[in-house]
């Protein structure tokens, strides 16, 4: 979430520099790319709005997976009523460590209950 927000903050801010600059170059009747400055300028610019898109995307990427471990072991706790990491690494191709931070956060948010039992490698508990 925080990446997301982030990435949206550096989109933001760069288009509306980017649009400063533009404004601030047509009032003073010169061109931006006429010079090495407005160049620099520029570019820079460019490589916050990317940075901006790579952060925004990142998290909106690991917000999906979260979302999809949490459907996934709230479904498992139903079903076998324990929360088994190595089965929920596999399907979602991620480490263990990584499903096992989701369902830690899961717990501390309360979408899951704390008393939940989790278990590595079909059964052996934690």
């Amino acid at each position: 979430m925080v990446m997301t927000v982030v990435g949206l903050g550096i989109i933001l801010d760069s288009i509306f520099l980017l649009l400063l600059v533009y404004i601030r170059s047509d009032i003073l009747s010169t061109n931006i790319f006429s010079s090495q400055r407005g160049i620099i300028i520029v570019g820079s610019i460019a490589f916050f709005f990317v940075l901006g898109f790579i952060l925004t995307f990142s998290g909106l990427r690991s917000m999906r997976r979260f979302r999809a471990i949490l459907r996934s072991s709230i479904k498992m706790l139903l079903d076998k009523r324990y929360i088994d990491i190595r089965e929920l690494s596999r399907t979602f191709r991620v480490g263990e460590m990584q499903v096992m931070q989701n369902v830690e956060k899961a717990k501390r948010d309360g979408y899951l209950p704390l008393d939940v039992e989790i278990k590595f490698a079909g059964g052996l508990p934690l």
